[in-house]
């Protein structure tokens, strides 16, 4: 959610201030992207170690979990 919160706020306002300085933001962004392609990584690796190869993660969520619908949805 951060990603993509400060993705639209440097579309609008870019990366550079006026002033030439880098946004102070950057570190935060830099540091929850890393986050993000780790958390990405050890995902990929346990789903692996469970056997799912190849297999779209929304298809696997649906087919252990449900699709959280619930009666009233319909």
């Amino acid at each position: 959610m951060r990603l993509s919160l400060l993705d639209d706020w440097y579309d609008v306002h870019g990366i550079v201030r006026e002033s030439g300085e880098p946004e102070p933001t950057l570190s935060v962004y830099v540091t929850t992207l890393n986050s993000a392609r780790l958390t990405a990584r050890h995902l990929s690796e346990h789903m692996a170690r469970r056997g799912v190869q190849g297999e779209d993660l929304d298809t696997y969520i649906i087919e252990q979990y449900g699709n959280g619908s619930t009666a009233a949805d319909g």
